[in-house]
């Protein structure tokens, strides 16, 4: 009898003793499975932009569409025929949203959620930073249905444009945080709006386009003729600007 008493009141102890807590920086549901860099070696995707886009200075402010155009006196999105704009600001008229042009117009205007800004710790064990960086891009490479075999997670409807940081779709229980910063660095959509914005891209194909660096500057050869080469018809930029 003594000794079922003693079974009896562990149990009893047992059940009622609280759960242990998740002792990570953020809650499970904002862990993202993987880091852009994990996601950029297991595509074998380059961290860097190339030449083309490159810049130095990581703490760079790049040039607004706007001012661009205004500057060099040349309307950009008569050269790009497709232009995305991320504004990962966390205040502002445009704080995390996309704006989509295509030849000239403002077509589209999406909220966004873009990297945390923080430090964090991937599920690999893996510590990084959850930027989304700001520059002017490129698309490297587009998947419609990419799925990581090695994370086991869905990113529909990426257009990767540094290393393993992208444009794509997020899963519903994601769509909340829309409009904040809540990504692993990714500039994350509805499943809807990514492939607008993936079709968008893929219709308008590569082209002659002209040579642009990360800071936002057009590179011009002699006379002042604009440099062009063989790219993406899409200019990708991402700019932090509360103003906005």
């Amino acid at each position: 009898m003594r000794f079922l008493l003693v079974v009896l009141s562990l149990v009893a102890i047992t059940a009622c003793a609280p759960e242990a807590k998740n002792l990570t920086s953020q809650p499970e549901s904002l862990m993202d499975v993987a880091s852009p860099e994990e996601v950029a070696e297991e595509l074998g995707l380059s961290e860097e932009p190339s030449e083309e886009v490159s810049a130095p200075e990581l703490n760079m402010t790049p040039m607004s569409l706007e001012q661009h155009n205004r500057l060099a006196k040349i309307d950009l999105t008569q050269h790009f025929p497709v232009v995305i704009l991320v504004n990962k600001a966390t205040k502002g008229p445009s704080a995390q949203t996309m704006k989509v042009y295509h030849r000239g117009e403002l077509v589209y205007q999406f909220l966004v959620s873009t990297g945390r800004e923080k430090d964090e710790l991937a599920k690999s064990g893996r510590r990084y930073f959850s930027t989304t960086p700001v520059g002017w891009f490129a698309p490297t490479k587009t998947y419609e249905k990419y799925f990581s075999n090695t994370w086991q997670a869905w990113m529909n409807y990426s257009v990767f444009f540094i290393g393993g940081i992208a444009t794509h779709a997020t899963t519903p229980d994601h769509y909340k945080e829309l409009g904040t910063r809540a990504s692993g660095g990714c500039v994350r959509l509805t499943e809807k709006n990514a492939k607008i914005v993936y079709d968008l891209i893929l219709s308008e194909d590569k082209g002659e386009v002209p040579v642009f660096t990360r800071d936002g500057s057009i590179k011009t050869g002699l006379f002042g003729k604009i440099k062009t080469q063989e790219s993406w018809n899409t200019l990708i930029i991402v700019e932090d600007n509360p103003k906005e």
